[in-house]
């Protein structure tokens, strides 16, 4: 494994939401009942792995942005597919939560919220007691490690599988596949007296981080690729901030990274068609504390087993 502790990628400044329902649309996620079950299977397991907690099943109050949302949110509510994750709308939605909510809110669950950088640091340690971990860079198919001279992917291992968010954009194997980049910041704030209960959604998004700070976000910055964080994304988020909460709060820090989607919102998981001995786990999106569990398995079933991924993760599928 090549691992390159100096990329500070979307995933571990992520704040981990794990939600069913999303959008305008309040739109069930992709296959939901097929992956939340094991997200949620793995998580825990994982945390019994490491010796530590990173998932909180904690449930998610949304608040409606106005008497449209809450309209379209009262409609979907008539899908039985979506009562399970959900229950009525809360008129007294500004008891539980200090916000301006003159259209009341909805209390999602069956999620939660992945504290993503202990998982990373978690699984790292992991992974370094039983296997080799070598610290360099992959650009352009060429293997950078301190101390030994670069080499090309090729020589290392007759397979190879590329885990590597963005970076994909220096890969000659996978960078022609049609992929979509976002940028995204997202701010630590410091709020003493905001209940810490569960995560809280409108417009942006807030996650407990404890001690009286949360995660709030995400811009979304579609022109650019650079991970670095930007004025623009920290007013944005700064701006809906004091729109809802009715309690003053102050920004400690400011992160930032580029997610990946593919164009057809589907992660991207198998072999590369031409070159086989590639393959690929990618384009998770904003979903991805959803959809990485489900798609690892599948990659470990392909290379270990021979199974086919499913036809709609295929790469093929995305040309």
């Amino acid at each position: 494994m090549v691992h390159d502790p100096g990329i500070r990628g979307a995933s571990r400044i992520a704040a981990g939401l794990m939600n069913p329902i999303t959008g305008r649309r309040h739109a069930l996620a992709w296959q939901l009942s097929r992956f939340l079950p094991l997200a949620r299977q793995s998580y825990r397991a994982l945390e019994r792995e490491c010796s530590t907690t990173f998932f909180q099943d904690e449930p998610i109050l949304r608040f409606f942005e106005d008497e449209q949302d809450r309209a379209s949110w009262q409609q979907r509510m008539n899908d039985p597919a979506v009562q399970p994750y959900s229950q009525a709308p809360a008129e007294d939605a500004g008891d539980l939560f200090p916000a301006r909510s003159p259209f009341g809110a909805v209390m999602i669950t069956g999620g939660g919220f992945l504290r993503t950088g202990l998982l990373l640091d978690g699984l790292y340690a992991w992974i370094r007691d039983r296997a080799t971990i070598l610290e360099g860079r992959c650009e352009r198919g060429i293997v950078r490690i301190a101390g030994k001279e670069p080499r090309a992917v090729s020589e290392l291992s007759p397979a190879v599988s590329f885990c590597e968010g963005f970076g994909v954009l220096d890969n000659p194997v996978f960078k022609s596949f049609p992929l979509e980049f976002s940028q995204g910041d997202i701010l630590t704030i410091r709020a003493p007296g905001l209940p810490e209960v569960c995560a809280v959604c409108r417009g942006v998004y807030l996650v407990p981080a404890g001690g009286d700070t949360f995660l709030a976000g995400a811009s979304y910055d579609w022109s650019s690729r650079d991970a670095a964080p930007t004025r623009a994304g920290r007013e944005w988020i700064e701006t809906r901030l004091r729109k809802f909460l009715k309690i003053s709060f102050e920004v400690t820090d400011h992160f930032s990274g580029v997610r990946l989607a593919t164009r057809r919102r589907r992660p991207i998981v198998g072999r590369h068609p031409e070159h086989p001995e590639y393959s690929i786990l990618n384009g998770l999106g904003s979903k991805g504390v959803l959809y990485a569990p489900e798609c690892a398995r599948q990659l470990a079933d392909l290379l270990v087993h021979g199974t086919p991924v499913d036809s709609e993760l295929d790469p093929r599928t995305h040309q």
